[in-house]
């Protein structure tokens, strides 16, 4: 997997001057790749149930570079203070839409109050 070059600058830009970052969904696997090698912590949902967490795989591809991946409900977001990355599952699991937007809202709320 690799990173287009633009994207990994502006993220590497927002880290520089301590801006914060939110990610979801499956974007937290681009977080992985671009610190994992700083051991960022992130969440990309869980492993277990392919009906509730059909992306369980991506677990452990986001650990493959080096990630520290937390396993993490719908409902809660993961922070890592080190580098301000938010992240939460959302559409990772499969659940009520207002779950998903709860997901994302959480995340939001979150990033809100690292500025």
């Amino acid at each position: 997997m690799s990173v287009n070059p633009e994207v990994e600058r502006v993220l590497k830009d927002f880290q520089a001057v301590g801006k914060p970052i939110g990610l979801c969904c499956i974007a937290p696997i681009i977080a992985a790749k671009v610190f994992g090698s700083e051991g960022v912590k992130l969440t990309l949902g869980k492993s277990g149930d392919p009906n509730l967490w059909p992306y369980g795989g991506s677990l452990e591809a986001a650990a493959s570079f080096g990630a520290n991946v937390v396993e993490a409900e719908v409902s809660e977001v993961i922070i890592d203070s080190d580098h301000k990355i938010v992240t939460s599952p959302a559409f990772m699991y499969h659940g009520k839409f207002h779950e998903i937007q709860d997901s994302v809202s959480n995340m939001v709320n979150a990033v809100l109050k690292m500025i």
